[in-house]
C-alpha cells in the first residue's frame, strides 16, 4: 500500500514515454512513408512480435481465488461487480473518475488533430509533436503526483488535478493560435491529468478485497475502453452536427470536468479538506512524519 502511489507515478511515467515515442514515430511514418506503408506494416508487425516476446518474461502470480470459473459470458459478472461497487462511494467514484479520465483523453488527443489543422495550420509532424507535449505532461505529473503522495494514497491531489485540467482546456480555447504556447500548454494540460489519475489507479488497486482486485481492475479497465468509443462518437457529434471548432472542444470538456470535481467534493467533502491540508503542508509548513506504521 505504501508505494502504489509511487509505482503507479512510475508505471504512467513509463507508459506515457512509450506514447510518446509511438506518437512521433506514427507522425514521421505518416509523413515519409507516405505512399509506401508496406513499409509502415513491417515496422508494427516486427515490435507486436517484440512485444509478444517481451510479455513472455513476465512474472506468473497464482490468482487470488483459485475456484472462480471462467465465463465466456463475461455480462452477468461485470454487472455483478458494478452492483458491488455502488455500495463503496469512493470506489465507485474512482470507477467513474477513471472512465471520465480515458474518455477526456481520446476526446482532447481526437482533438488535437483538428486543433492542428484547422488552427494551427501544421504538418502531421508537428501534430505529433503535440500530442507529445500532452503524453510529456501526463508522464511527468503522474511521476510528480506518486512522489508527492509521501507513502500514502493522497486522493486529495484529485480536485487539484481537476481544476488544473480545467484551466489549461479553457487556456487553450481563450489563447492565440500559436504552436509553440499551445505546446507549453497542453503539457501543463497533461501535468494535471497525471495528478488527476494516479490517486484514482492507486485507490482501485487497494480498495477492493484481495480475492476481487482482479475482477474489479478487469471492469475498471472495461470501463476504460467504453470511455474511449465515447469519446470518438462525442468527437463526432460536437464537430459534425454542431460544428463545433476544436477550441470550443477544449471548452466543453473544461467545464465538464470542473462540473464533475464540484460533484465529486460534494459526495466526498473530505477529498477537499485533504486537498486543503495537503496544500498547507506542501507550502506554509514541512511536516515529516515518523513512525506511520504504528
Amino acid at each position: 500500500e505504501k508505494r502504489l502511489s509511487w509505482g503507479n507515478g512510475i508505471l504512467e511515467l513509463g507508459t506515457f514515454t512509450a506514447i510518446i515515442l509511438g506518437t512521433l514515430a506514427g507522425a514521421v511514418m505518416a509523413e515519409h512513408l507516405r505512399g509506401r506503408h508496406f513499409w509502415s506494416g513491417v515496422i508494427l508487425v516486427g515490435l507486436a512480435v517484440l512485444g509478444l516476446m517481451t510479455s513472455v518474461g513476465i512474472t506468473r502470480v497464482g490468482p487470488a481465488d483459485p475456484h472462480k470459473k471462467f465465463r465466456l459470458n463475461f455480462f452477468p459478472q461485470l454487472w455483478g461487480q458494478l452492483k458491488r461497487i455502488r455500495g463503496d462511494r469512493p470506489l465507485l467514484l474512482a470507477m467513474v473518475g477513471n472512465t471520465y479520465f480515458n474518455f477526456l483523453g481520446a476526446l482532447f488527443l481526437l482533438n488535437i488533430f483538428s486543433y492542428g489543422i484547422d488552427v494551427l495550420h501544421v504538418t502531421e509532424t508537428r501534430i505529433g509533436l503535440l500530442n507529445t507535449a500532452l503524453a510529456l505532461g501526463i508522464g511527468v505529473g503522474s511521476f510528480a503526483a506518486g512522489h508527492l503522495s509521501g507513502g500514502k494514497i493522497e486522493y486529495g491531489l484529485v480536485p487539484l488535478g481537476a481544476i488544473g485540467l480545467s484551466v489549461s482546456a479553457v487556456s487553450l480555447y481563450a489563447a492565440e493560435p500559436v504552436f509553440r504556447d499551445a505546446m507549453l500548454r497542453l503539457v501543463l494540460l497533461g501535468f494535471a491529468g497525471g495528478f488527476f489519475i494516479v490517486p484514482i489507479c492507486a485507490l482501485l488497486q487497494h480498495r477492493p478485497a484481495k480475492e476481487e482486485k482482479g475482477a474489479m481492475l478487469a471492469a475498471a479497465n472495461w470501463l476504460s475502453f467504453v470511455g474511449i468509443f465515447l469519446a470518438s462518437g462525442a468527437h463526432f457529434v460536437l464537430t459534425e452536427f454542431f460544428q463545433a471548432s476544436a477550441q470550443t472542444v477544449f471548452l466543453i470538456g473544461a467545464l465538464i470536468t470542473l462540473g464533475g470535481a464540484v460533484y465529486a467534493v460534494i459526495l466526498l467533502p473530505d477529498a477537499l479538506l485533504r486537498f486543503v491540508l495537503w496544500l498547507l503542508t506542501h507550502t506554509l509548513y514541512r511536516i515529516r512524519v515518523e513512525g506511520r506504521d504504528n
